[in-house]
């Protein structure tokens, strides 16, 4: 029995003096590297822009001006849910005036500060173009590069042109948004050109402006 208990114990002092198992360094990183998903700085990258994203965060709204001097002009716009223009209907008694001054609004709800877009596109009348619009988006204001004002609103006059003025009209707006490359320095941009070869295009369309005129009675 006591030989039992010595051999227990130097088998306890045995184990006790084996060496214990080395721990593994962890490499050291890897210098300048970065996760993918952080910059320099720690911070998420801002993702690059894409046609989509435009059509989503650029609206196009068509309505007539309210005019205090026109009193026979009701302009009637109803908005979805998100406050945006979804249509506008406008109703003209007699007299029908000389002139009708309608607006083109730019509503800008993303940072295109680093991705400039090229606007191009036509107001229509029916279907036919009647105004050329082209623009550069580059933030939430108007942009100013190069001595040139590229303006996110446009006025025209909706019955230039017209002899005689019909029972209604239809106006819309479609334009083509060209989202330049990261970092594209927007005063080299011209809405003039054809388009970039490395753009990627996305399409918007304005809400329906519709004019309804009620018979009878001249201009004023």
């Amino acid at each position: 029995m006591r030989s039992g208990i010595l051999f227990s114990v130097m088998l306890l002092i045995v184990a006790g003096c084996q060496p214990s198992a080395a721990k593994i360094p962890k490499a050291p990183p890897v210098a300048g590297a970065q996760a993918e998903s952080e910059d320099a700085t720690g911070n998420v990258p801002a993702k690059a822009k894409g046609p989509g994203d435009a059509e989503a965060e650029i609206r196009v709204e068509l309505s007539v001006i309210p005019d205090a001097a026109l009193p026979n002009v009701a302009v009637n716009s109803v908005k979805n849910a998100k406050g945006n223009l979804s249509i506008c209907e406008v109703a003209v008694t007699p007299p029908c005036p000389k002139e009708l001054w309608a607006s083109v609004r730019l509503s800008v709800q993303g940072d295109y500060a680093s991705q400039p877009v090229v606007l191009r596109g036509t107001l229509r009348r029916d279907g036919q173009p009647i105004e050329a619009i082209h623009t550069i988006v580059s933030g939430r204001n108007p942009l100013e590069v190069g001595g040139a004002v590229w303006p996110l609103e446009f006025k025209f006059d909706a019955l230039k042109g017209l002899a005689p003025i019909p029972a209604t009209m239809l106006l819309d707006v479609m334009l083509t948004a060209e989202v330049m490359a990261p970092g594209t320095d927007a005063a080299l941009l011209d809405p003039g050109k054809p388009l970039a070869s490395e753009a990627l295009a996305g399409n918007l369309m304005s809400n329906p402006l519709r004019i309804n005129f009620a018979p009878g009675g001249g201009t004023q």
